[in-house]
């Protein structure tokens, strides 16, 4: 069960990028806000980002009889992946205006 574990939680963070990259090109002119949804949100975007924190919680569910608790340091990394997409994309609108 840790090899799908693993899996999920890789798969989780693609689709995380996926939807941050879909997220920024929905975006072009307007910085993505970190706590609160940007103007366009395109539904394919909201679904990668639902699936992907789905086969997060999965993996990290499968991981836990392995190594325990220690498995909610992959959410966060998990989630975490996705940021640098976010920063880049705001720093390129900032350098623009």
């Amino acid at each position: 069960m840790t090899i799908v574990g693993i899996l999920a939680l890789a798969a989780g963070a693609v689709f995380g990028c996926i939807s941050g990259v879909l997220l920024s090109r929905a975006n072009p002119a307007t910085p993505i806000p970190w706590w609160v949804n940007p103007p366009n949100r395109p539904w394919h975007a909201i679904a990668y980002r639902a699936v992907g924190a789905g086969l997060t919680v999965f993996g990290t569910i499968s991981l836990t009889p392995s190594i325990g608790y220690w498995s909610v340091l992959f959410v966060l990394v998990a989630f975490a992946i996705p940021s640098p997409i976010y920063f880049r994309h705001n720093r390129r609108i900032a350098a623009r205006g």
